[in-house]
């Protein structure tokens, strides 16, 4: 079956991630803001993990940022992910009509990026396309970034 499939790529991903990022049940989301690369996962706890590397960063690579115990909220057509840490609040959207990334206070944004400066791609488990998730698969693994860096040479 084709989720069966969806597995056996979901768990092919897992050792070209850093080794403190590789245990998870299953990926959310992929986006793509400024310079960020962030990566949503659920946990074994079903609790909801951030991970951020730098563009141009391996996913190999140690992350940037790992943040545990998100929140979600909202409803089948736009989820809303919340991160809280050292007094800044991390928040993906993923809609149909709007997709953002923000960093703040509750009095200041550090960052803000909205539709067109976010390239959202998204696994298929979560309900997505399967088509964007092997896109997402070529586009951004380890073995992808060195061949697009091999061509430019």
């Amino acid at each position: 079956s084709e989720m069966k499939y969806i597995m056996v790529l979901v768990n092919a991903e897992k050792p070209s991630l850093h080794s403190s990022v590789r245990d998870f049940i299953e990926p959310i989301l992929l986006l793509k803001a400024g310079k960020y690369i962030v990566r949503l996962d659920y946990l074994n706890d079903h609790s909801i993990r951030y991970v951020c590397w730098h563009k141009g960063q391996k996913f190999s690579e140690k992350p940037q940022l790992v943040l545990y115990n998100g929140e979600t909220y909202g409803n089948r057509y736009h989820d809303t992910y919340s991160f809280e840490n050292n007094g800044y609040t991390y928040t993906i959207e993923d809609g149909a009509i709007s997709t953002g990334f923000s960093v703040g206070t509750k009095d200041k944004s550090l960052l803000d990026f909205y539709d067109e400066e976010v390239e959202l791609l998204v696994y298929p488990t979560s309900d997505r396309s399967f088509n964007r998730w092997l896109y997402m698969l070529a586009t951004y693994s380890d073995e992808a970034i060195q061949e697009k860096e091999q061509l430019n040479q």
